[in-house]
């Protein structure tokens, strides 16, 4: 075993649970972030997408933000903010999406 599966395997044991989840009954918006992470490093990119779809546009945007702080431009700092506005709007998507369908079952 590589040291990435062994670490999902490891994670996979130790996640923490969701308050939201456990004390409103419904997703929050990071629901399915962890299990996300375990399916990336396990290479199973479709099922971390399904499982999380902001994931991969926030491991980008994070690289982007890591450049920028090394390299600042101006243009890079719009380019974050639009990145940022993304992402949010993926995950406040993400979790109306998935309690809609909850309730609607």
């Amino acid at each position: 075993m590589n040291l990435l599966q062994e670490f999902a395997k490891w994670y996979s044991e130790h996640q923490l649970p969701c308050f939201w989840k456990h004390y409103f009954d419904i997703d929050c918006p990071f629901c399915g972030f962890q299990r996300s992470v375990i399916a990336l490093l396990q290479g199973d990119i479709w099922k971390s997408i399904t499982l999380f779809p902001a994931l991969l546009p926030l491991l980008s945007t994070g690289s982007l933000f890591l450049v920028h702080l090394f390299f600042p431009m101006e243009k890079l700092k719009k380019t974050l903010f639009i990145l940022l506005m993304a992402d949010l709007l993926i995950m406040v998507g993400n979790c109306i999406l998935k309690n809609i369908l909850h309730f609607a079952s």
